[in-house]
């Protein structure tokens, strides 16, 4: 029995960084991010309300899950306007095409290197002061998040193996081609059968 499997696609264009590839519908910009080569340089801290991920979204913005609570939020204490989003919460759900404009520096100095551990030094020092309870809710919530990240990425790999597949059967052919090339009898202008 032939099951056929229509995972619709999403094209993504990272404006800035001049990549542009397509990922399945569902999965979130970081992740197709990710995927594509685009590396956010500060991972965000949603416990906590930090977020490093913010983008522009230029066109496609139809394709995109409407901005939820942490979205809102987030903007509302920011300069957001339309078409700001979070790459770590906004989901790309329809087919269709999105230009994403990144706001990060892609040379990260050893300064902004320091920062984000500066960062991370000032969430465990947050963390260390919460009562039990809270700790348990963040660690709980950390859990989901890495649980979704283990999720994209176990989605994404297929993709991943698919391309390596293809781009060593190409490799193959080329090789081939070019031995049946070098073994082929050249022609001199005779005639002789």
């Amino acid at each position: 029995m032939e099951t056929d499997v229509n995972i619709e696609e999403v094209e993504v264009q990272f404006k800035k960084e001049g990549i542009r590839g397509n990922v399945p519908a569902g999965t979130y910009l970081i992740d197709a991010g990710k995927r594509l080569g685009v590396r956010f340089p500060i991972p965000c801290i949603p416990v906590s309300g930090e977020h490093y991920c913010s983008v522009d979204v230029e066109s496609g913005i139809g394709a995109l899950s409407e901005p939820n609570e942490v979205e809102r939020e987030f903007f509302e204490r920011s300069t957001g306007v339309f078409g700001n989003r979070l790459a770590c919460q906004a989901r790309l759900e329809k087919p269709g095409s999105v230009v994403i404009e990144t706001r990060f520096i892609e040379d990260i100095t050893e300064d902004k290197q320091e920062s984000g551990t500066e960062i991370f030094e000032s969430y465990k020092d947050r963390f260390s002061a919460l009562p039990l309870e809270q700790k348990m809710s963040e660690i709980s919530q950390l859990e989901a998040i890495a649980l979704a990240d283990t999720i994209g990425f176990v989605l994404n790999a297929p993709y991943t193996v698919g391309s390596k597949v293809t781009d060593i059967l190409a490799n193959l052919s080329m090789k081939r081609d070019s031995d049946e090339m070098a073994e082929k009898p050249h022609d001199n202008g005779s005639t002789e059968p």
